[in-house]
């Protein structure tokens, strides 16, 4: 499993939930090969699919996990995973200057 590393805050392309295209408002708080941690205000099913809109392709991530973001009130954090496991989140972070 490879370590998970800080973000600056910024997502490199806007995320969207795939079954109705609305955006998801969030700040991602890490990143990893295959994962993405995120907090969002909006409620998310665990199962569901959202897409990362990169300008080459959008990644279609998984929400694995859900749990409630203590201190901070209505907050939610998720675990994302990305479908195609051919695809390296962290390396696209690093592209778009989105690593601490």
């Amino acid at each position: 499993m490879s370590e998970r590393k800080r973000l600056t805050g910024l997502l490199p392309a806007r995320l969207q939930l795939e079954s109705t295209k609305a955006d998801i408002i969030c700040k991602p708080v890490d990143v990893s090969a295959h994962g993405l941690g995120i907090v969002a205000s909006k409620e998310i099913e665990v199962g569901a699919v959202l897409s990362l809109q990169l300008k080459d392709h959008p990644v279609s991530l998984k929400v694995a996990w859900s749990q409630p973001d203590f201190g901070k009130q209505n907050m939610h954090r998720y675990g994302l995973v990305a479908l195609d496991q051919s695809v390296n989140l962290e390396d696209l972070f690093i592209a778009a200057g989105c690593l601490k």
